[in-house]
């Protein structure tokens, strides 16, 4: 099996898209849930994030606030009970193996019971059945994943005209299990790095690079101060490369970005939050990486 290809080395290149050059960090999904503060319900081709399922019973779903609009602020989803029984949302995500914590809060009205799950293949935590009030309650779930499908479930088991509520769907990567990723040329991706104080963005970059090296080769490298790291090339991330590297950014424009190999050290870099994704997604296209169209189907992805 060939490895990846070496990164070539793009100066400072430019890439102009109709897209605002003032990203905040909170503009980025949260991952690997996808819309876990509920605010769009609208997904590309209309597929949505969370789905909807009832066991037994009848319940009714909502937003607080309501949402008309494709884009929408933060909420809260409400799964309303008008005759007794069980109802769920849920959500698939692909996890690579490692540990991961999911954090969600629950409230709702006296009577309403909820229980929520996190499972990956053969491997699933759960809560137990909750009483729940009026004041948010924050439950958090601790899922060593062998890798592959995962799904999160939150489960709503009430009387009548009882309801549960839920927001702030969150899975935070404690530890992946990471090795080194061959390159052709016979070199490894050792470790990624990112600067002391990452932001969001810079955090989803990374995320970003470790899934596509995974569906690329079905290694994922290690990051720098969360999984076991190894020996052979070092990819910086954002403003963790070196001064040189950034240096050369100052003088343009706000969404440049530098993807650049010397020695044992690949910069992927930007003068911004959204060049430094764009320098990732530089690279991952280097590895022949292609989106034709918005969604999976849409991806082509080869098998080094």
């Amino acid at each position: 099996m060939k490895g990846l290809k070496p990164a070539l080395t793009i100066s400072c290149m430019i890439l102009l898209t109709g897209c605002s050059s003032e990203v905040r960090a909170d503009d980025f999904p949260k991952w690997p849930v996808r819309n876990g503060d509920f605010s769009t319900p609208y997904q590309p081709w209309g597929r949505t994030a969370w789905h909807f399922a009832i066991n037994s019973g009848k319940h009714d779903v909502r937003m607080d606030p309501a949402q008309p609009e494709v884009i929408n602020p933060p909420a809260v989803a409400v799964l309303e009970t008008t005759i007794d029984g069980s109802c769920y949302f849920y959500q698939n995500l692909p996890l690579m193996k490692g540990d991961y914590r999911l954090g969600v809060d629950v409230s709702g009205t006296d009577k309403a019971k909820v229980r929520v799950s996190f499972g990956c293949g053969e491997t699933t935590v759960g809560s137990e059945l909750m009483n729940v009030g009026r004041n948010w309650i924050s439950v958090q779930l601790d899922l060593s994943a062998p890798g592959g499908n995962g799904t999160i479930t939150l489960n709503s088991i009430s009387p009548a005209q009882q309801a549960a509520k839920f927001r702030k769907v969150r899975v935070d990567i404690m530890k992946l299990a990471s090795s080194p990723v061959p390159f052709e040329d016979g070199s490894y991706v050792g470790s990624l790095v990112l600067p002391d104080e990452p932001t969001i963005a810079e955090q989803f970059a990374c995320y970003e690079l470790q899934r596509y090296i995974f569906k690329i080769t079905g290694l994922v490298p290690g990051l720098k101060g969360r999984d076991t790291v190894h020996q052979g090339k070092v990819i910086y991330l954002g403003r963790a490369a070196n001064r040189e590297e950034l240096g050369k950014l100052r003088s343009l424009l706000e969404d440049s970005y530098i993807v650049n190999s010397q020695e044992n050290k690949i910069a992927l870099a930007g003068k911004t939050d959204q060049g430094t994704l764009y320098a990732v997604y530089d690279f991952i296209r280097q590895q022949g990486v292609r989106w034709i169209v918005p969604g999976d189907l849409g991806e082509i992805v080869p098998q080094r």
